[in-house]
């Protein structure tokens, strides 16, 4: 318990090195960026698209959210019907604070 205790203690300060730059001097600049999102066109589910299909929406999904980190154009290509794996996390997109 000891032992848990003083690791935690010693780790405590290396979460200032995973914060996202800036956000130490004014915090208020985080919830700025994220409230400054807009709502991405929702996307219709359609049980008619072939494997093809999907292989190319995944692939633009993949480049927009992961090589040009746009994740508005990235949530273009999400279902507005899926449901994430935690039922009770907030909407990223005008959900309540």
């Amino acid at each position: 318990m000891r032992a848990f205790t003083l690791i935690s203690l010693f780790l405590t300060p290396l979460a200032v090195v995973g914060m996202p730059a800036g956000v130490a001097e004014n915090p208020h600049r985080l919830v700025a960026r994220q409230r400054g999102l807009k709502a991405p066109k929702p996307c219709v589910f359609d049980t008619t698209v072939t494997e093809a299909e999907t292989a190319a929406r995944f692939e633009k999904f993949a480049d927009a959210f992961i090589v040009k980190k746009n994740i508005t154009e990235a949530f273009e290509h999400i279902a507005a019907s899926y449901i994430a794996c935690d039922p009770h996390q907030l909407e990223p997109f005008g959900g309540q604070d």
